[in-house]
Formats: structure tokens, sequence, C-alpha cells
């Protein structure tokens, strides 16, 4: 299963790209879906890193980068920790120059799925993880556009704080 989602960011690609790219274990910051993140060796290059992320109802999900790429500000990443119906789960995302002061975001899953389980729901997933990346993509074009999280994602901060 193939999924492919982009957005245009009205910052420069090279913005973006020390945003979410070289700051790649603060996705917490300004993701609804993420409680938590950090790299596990934070001190590292980010190509043999790993990114570790706290996931309501999903639990942990241990991303080991083999991509890192500066130049071409693209990173790939292989997901451990999906649904048993998940036999792999790999994550692409690209920053690319659109105007000198706007850059579109690129993020791709390619996604192999396991057993009956797997093949049944394999729309169902298709359709919900297409809607979670429009999602995560708005929320990363709110934070690096105003600064501020979006409104998703400040309504989740303060669910955990009540939890807390």
């Amino acid at each position: 299963m193939y999924i492919e989602r982009q957005i245009t960011i009205s910052r420069s690609a090279d913005e973006v790209w020390a945003s979410v790219g070289q700051n790649f274990g603060q996705i917490s910051d300004w993701a609804a879906g993420v409680t938590s993140s950090r790299m596990k060796n934070p001190d590292a290059e980010l190509q043999g890193n790993t990114r570790i992320c706290d996931v309501p109802g999903m639990g942990t999900l241990v991303e080991d980068i083999d991509t890192a790429d500066h130049t071409t500000r693209r990173l790939g990443y292989a997901i451990k920790g999906m649904p048993a119906m998940v036999a792999r789960c790999y994550n692409t995302m690209e920053v690319r120059p659109h105007t000198p002061t706007s850059s579109k975001v690129l993020i791709t899953w390619d996604i192999t799925s396991k057993g009956v389980a797997g093949a049944m729901m394999k729309p169902m997933m298709k359709m919900q993880l297409g809607s979670a990346t429009n999602k995560l993509l708005q929320e990363m074009k709110t934070y690096l556009e105003t600064g501020t999280p979006h409104k998703r994602k400040l309504k989740a901060m303060k669910r955990q704080k009540r939890a807390a």
C-alpha cells in the first residue's frame, strides 16, 4: 500500500528542513497525535539514529532512520510498533523548494500488510492513514508559518495536562 500526501508551506525549504528535518526528534512540539518524542542518541547524526514517539492508541513507535540527506532535504525511516497486521511500514519525508519563500513537504508511506486481517483492513488503513497524514501536514504548516501549534495540538496538550 502506497500513500502520498503533500502541502505547500510559506517558508523556504531551508527553514522548513531546519525545523522538521534537522529537529526531527521534536515532532511532539507540533503534532497532535504525538504526546512525546525524542531521539535515541540526541547528539548523533540523523542517519543511523532512532526517533521514539509515544502515540495514544498505538503505544510507542520506534523509527529507525536509514536516510538523512541534508542536501536533498530527504528523510527515510522504518517504523516499528505498528499493529500486528502490518508487516512493514516505511516513511519518507522530503522538503522541496517551491518558490524562494515557500516549499512543498511530501510525505510518502509504503506499507506491507500481512495476514487475512491485513488484507481485509487495507482499504480502511489507507483511508485513515491518508487522513491522519493530511492532518499532520496541516499541523506542520500551522506551526511553521505561525510559530504556534495547531488548535488540535493545543487541545491534545490540555488533555495530556489534565491526565497527568
